[in-house]
């Protein structure tokens, strides 16, 4: 039976054929400077195909990480964050994906926070990109380019979503969790808007801050933007009132990636900035297909929430 508040914080790591780079992962929680009875570690598998599951689990062998292991069903990633929630016995969850490497002080810096704060229902932290390829470079200058001081920038949560974001587990049962309904990407900014709603404040704490490996190829580069294209377009049209309309971002976006172009080469000398075009559009093309395909199965919210 659950024992509430029996940790302070728990880990929610929600994971699918990561083995790409789930060792690191686990290595980083393993070695966080936090006591090893004050949080837990909740894996939510969603029936990977690859051996991610056998690679945590070998890499919890002889240390003191209380973990538990559950299965999705197949049902999606609302639904696997949704069994966080519902089986952790802590006070606060810290998201983690697979693809994150967590500094020693991730879980220290991010509760004394929200000790001090208890008006705030969630806090991001500052994401850094990894990865060496030409793809993980250029995804990654358009992450932090942007930002004022790049070389020790990363996006706070509400650019990057829901990686590295700690939430307090009563905020989120207060909105009556995650959406059952969406079975693709932005259960997290969902989320995270009902909270905004509901009142609770947003965390800052620049002090924070999460690595995270860029997608290496571009199939891999592509597949996400469709994704997340798809996942948009049931949450722009559930929360209309807090997106910008589409003749407002295909403006910005043609100003936004000549800026970035343009910025990323003086700012890094990387030679791979020249093909920041290709890459910009790539992501843009496959958001507005996972859009379209979104309309054609009919994938919107059946009840339309706008501000307060």
């Amino acid at each position: 039976m659950k024992n509430k508040d029996l940790f302070t914080v728990a880990i929610g790591l929600c994971v699918r054929n990561s083995a790409r780079t789930i060792a690191e992962n686990i290595e980083s929680i393993v070695n966080l400077d936090y006591a090893k009875d004050r949080f837990q570690l909740v894996v939510v598998d969603g029936h990977s195909t690859d051996n991610t599951v056998e690679i945590i689990k070998d890499k919890l062998k002889g240390s003191n990480v209380k973990a538990m292991f559950l299965l999705d069903d197949g049902r999606g990633l609302s639904h696997a964050r949704q069994l966080v929630v519902d089986h952790c016995n802590s006070k606060y969850i810290v998201w983690v994906d697979g693809d994150n490497v967590l500094p020693a002080n991730f879980l220290e810096s991010h509760v004394e926070y929200m000790e001090k704060h208890p008006k705030d229902g969630f806090c991001g932290a500052k994401i850094f990109p990894l990865g060496e390829s030409i793809v993980s470079r250029l995804q990654g200058y358009q992450w932090v380019i942007p930002a004022s001081d790049w070389k020790n920038a990363g996006y706070l949560m509400g650019k990057t979503g829901i990686q590295g974001t700690i939430c307090r587990v009563d905020a989120i049962n207060s909105v009556g969790g995650f959406d059952p309904s969406i079975d693709g990407a932005g259960e997290d900014v969902d989320l995270f808007i009902r909270m905004k709603i509901d009142g609770w404040g947003i965390g800052n704490n620049s002090g924070t801050r999460i690595y995270h490996f860029m997608r290496d190829t571009w199939k891999g580069l592509w597949k996400e933007s469709v994704w997340w294209g798809y996942g948009t377009a049931y949450v722009s049209s559930k929360h209309e009132t807090f997106f910008p309309s589409l003749k407002h971002r295909t403006g910005f976006a043609i100003l936004d990636c000549v800026k970035l172009t343009f910025k990323s080469f003086k700012l890094t000398k990387d030679l791979a900035c020249i093909m920041m075009p290709i890459h910009y559009g790539l992501r843009r093309l496959g958001f507005l297909v996972g859009h379209i395909h979104a309309r054609r199965n009919d994938y919107k919210p059946k009840v339309l929430l706008t501000r307060r």
